[in-house]
């Protein structure tokens, strides 16, 4: 599906309680313009770097 220029994206982080874990950080983004899914990341940790 082609975008148009100037796609905004809305992104969200979510907190999942995890038994092993303690807790899993879910990372999605959003296109605002289609409401498809961009992107998501799933980590057991807070961090900007991957």
């Amino acid at each position: 599906m082609p975008r148009p220029r100037g796609v905004k994206g809305c992104g969200d982080i979510t907190c999942v309680p995890a038994v092993e874990t303690g807790l899993i950080y879910m990372v999605m983004v959003i296109d605002l313009f289609s409401g498809c899914l961009i992107g998501w990341s799933i980590a057991d940790h807070h961090r900007a770097d991957s």
